[in-house]
């Protein structure tokens, strides 16, 4: 495609400077090149300059658009897989248990019945892991196409938590780990979708499970403030660097991405309470240094709040 058309060409131009050009009419020009030559020809050296340095703008526009664009597959790539690497991990982990110790109960003849209880209690167990894990990647593919609709109904926050807690408490009690609940009596009750934030609020609770050492502390503070009604999982954990506290809540998104990883997960659950809690028109947010510990905060706006 020509920089510029037949008549525009024939009419010449004079650069006011390195970025601007006047155009004249075709008489004007050829009255200019008539009186002076020299005139003529400076004017064409200087339109040559102008338009040489807007076609090297241009090619370097056309080059920093090409990397972008090289750079962009390339963060996909990367990201489908390490999406494709996490995900197959985490399937493939709940499903060798539950094959391995199903097999284990069929092939032995002789088991005690305390043995076989510790059995069922690893398939269940990994049964659990694995519809979870299903239905996180469900609801983040739902949010994510904009086919949920929220189901807002009046709620209780102290009972959603208190339910929260009573699905992890197997595994709190496992890490002998001792939980501090700081929720207001006469806290009052929100308009929500009470099943969806509750999603929310596990997640954060099994975050800090996963984080927190043996023996360690969580605490769990609900407060009404002037505009929100704040949400607080703190942990006792190693904590987060700075560099990593935007990228966390990011789908599928690792700190550790190796798959001999110290804590489990497919990095599903941070990203999917974070798109909830936008759903109510909430802000999540994470306060974190490094070695001292991380606390997650839910703020649903005060509209939410029923007086």
């Amino acid at each position: 495609m020509a920089l510029l058309d037949e008549e525009t060409r024939s009419a010449g131009a004079v650069a006011l400077d390195e970025c601007e050009l006047m155009f004249l009419s075709k008489e004007s020009f050829n009255g200019f090149i008539g009186q002076d030559l020299k005139m003529a020809h400076e004017i064409l050296t200087r339109i040559s300059k102008v338009m040489s340095k807007r076609l090297r703008d241009t090619n370097n526009l056309f080059r920093e658009v090409v990397s972008w664009g090289y750079r962009a597959r390339k963060e996909v790539r990367d990201l489908k897989s390490n999406f494709l690497s996490t995900i197959s991990h985490e399937l493939r982990t709940p499903i060798h248990s539950i094959q391995g110790f199903s097999s284990l109960m069929r092939d032995s003849g002789n088991v005690d019945e305390e043995t076989k209880q510790k059995f069922i209690e690893v398939i269940l167990t990994e049964s659990k892991r694995l519809a979870d894990l299903i239905n996180d990647l469900i609801s983040l593919a739902e949010i994510e196409y904009g086919a949920i609709v929220l189901e807002r109904k009046q709620s209780d926050l102290t009972a959603l938590i208190e339910k929260a807690l009573d699905r992890y408490k197997p595994e709190a009690e496992e890490k002998k780990l001792n939980f501090q609940l700081l929720i207001p009596a006469n806290l009052p009750a929100v308009m929500i979708d009470g099943n969806r934030l509750l999603q929310s609020i596990e997640h954060l609770i099994e975050n800090a499970i996963k984080f927190t050492p043996f023996n360690g502390e969580i605490k769990i503070e609900v407060a009404q403030m002037k505009n929100s009604i704040d949400i607080m999982v703190t942990d006792t954990g190693e904590g987060i660097p700075a560099k990593f506290h935007e990228r966390i809540f990011d789908k599928f998104y690792q700190i550790d991405q190796s798959t001999t990883r110290a804590v489990e997960g497919a990095g599903i659950g941070l990203s999917l309470a974070r798109h909830i809690v936008e759903l109510h028109g909430g802000i999540i947010s994470v306060l974190s240094k490094e070695g001292e510990g991380s606390t997650f905060k839910i703020s649903l706006p005060k509209q939410h709040i029923l007086t």
